[in-house]
């Protein structure tokens, strides 16, 4: 089988909470997409025992993480908001301005407003693994003679309930993401 990437992620409306992002809806177009599904802190107890031999350790703080590239490219219609816009969200950006007809603008969000987050599906063939509740950083990469891209990195809850899965993502709707100019 071949080895193909599927990215889908979506808003949520309340934090840790799952926004089921769909294949139709939520696919996102990503370049050098990857992961790491699993990542732990470990404790050592170092305890002070009558044998010799390594020790125990706890591991703590589950999370998974995904980073992949995305092209900077407008909506294609004046006053719509990008595509990415939504991941920016997650990144400490506050919801787009919208201008109908006109233009789509964001800026940093203020200090102490809730930041949001996102619902992450990522499928490497047919294994989907899910991530809640992710928040990221992202850069920006401005080469001349090269398309821009934004480099974005989130980190996320592993949820309790489903958080792997052998199923496929089906087909993905890529039409919300524009070739660059």
């Amino acid at each position: 089988m071949d080895n193909f990437k599927v990215l889908l992620a979506k808003k949520e409306a309340t934090y840790g909470t799952d926004a089921t992002p769909t294949a139709v809806a939520n696919a996102i177009l990503t370049r050098n997409f990857s992961a790491k599904p699993v990542e732990t802190d470990q404790i050592k107890r170092e305890l002070d025992l009558p044998v010799f031999g390594a020790q125990q350790a706890l591991r703590t703080n589950e999370r998974q993480r995904v980073g992949f590239e995305v092209e900077l490219a407008g909506s294609g219609a004046a006053g719509t908001a990008a595509a990415w816009h939504e991941l920016l969200e997650a990144c400490g950006m506050v919801a787009p301005t919208i201008t109908a007809g006109v233009k789509a603008s964001q800026g940093f969000s203020t200090p102490y407003v809730a930041q949001s987050s996102l619902t992450a599906y990522h499928y490497i063939s047919d294994q989907m693994r899910k991530m809640v509740g992710a928040r990221g950083t992202f850069g920006v990469n401005f080469v001349a003679g090269a398309l821009p891209f934004m480099k974005l990195d989130f980190l996320g809850l592993i949820p309790a309930a489903t958080p792997f899965s052998k199923t496929a993502p089906g087909a993905s709707t890529l039409t919300r993401w524009k070739q660059p100019v």
